[in-house]
């Protein structure tokens, strides 16, 4: 997904050739109707990784279940 501005009349060919094209999954063009802002340029950015006390716990639990295998 990208975000980008275009003339309206250049989409049709920018349409065909993202269909040509093997790397492309689902080649759509859609129009946004509003702007949306970075997702970190507000608040910190976690995308839900593990805080270093969290990444600890799971060490040790990982570690005890692997000695009972």
């Amino acid at each position: 997904m990208m975000n980008f501005d275009s003339q309206t009349s250049l989409l049709p060919i920018l349409k065909e050739h993202l269909q040509r094209d093997p790397d492309v999954i689902r080649p759509r063009i859609l129009r946004k109707e509003q702007e949306t802002g970075r997702p970190c340029a507000d608040e910190p950015c976690t995308f839900g990784e593990l805080t270093e006390e969290s990444r600890k716990k799971l060490r040790k639990n990982l570690r005890g279940y692997v000695e009972k295998l």
